[in-house]
């Protein structure tokens, strides 16, 4: 199991249904399921990619133990 805070980010790509399972093996993070994201989607959805990031990363600074 992983214990350093984690957020994995599941677009819609032939792993889509393989990356769900891993959710259980997350002890002190997230998943973010986007089937409306495709591959590439680290440069066509940077903007919302970083929204997302960016309120994780918050999210950990204030309440830690939220995950």
């Amino acid at each position: 199991s992983l214990e350093h805070p984690i957020l994995l980010i599941n677009p819609a790509d032939d792993l889509f249904e393989k990356t769900r399972r891993t959710l259980s093996h997350l002890k002190n993070g997230a998943m973010m399921e986007r089937p409306d994201w495709r591959p590439g989607f680290l440069s066509t959805k940077a903007i919302e990619l970083a929204a997302a990031l960016n309120t994780f990363f918050a999210k950990l600074e204030t309440e830690p133990q939220a995950l």
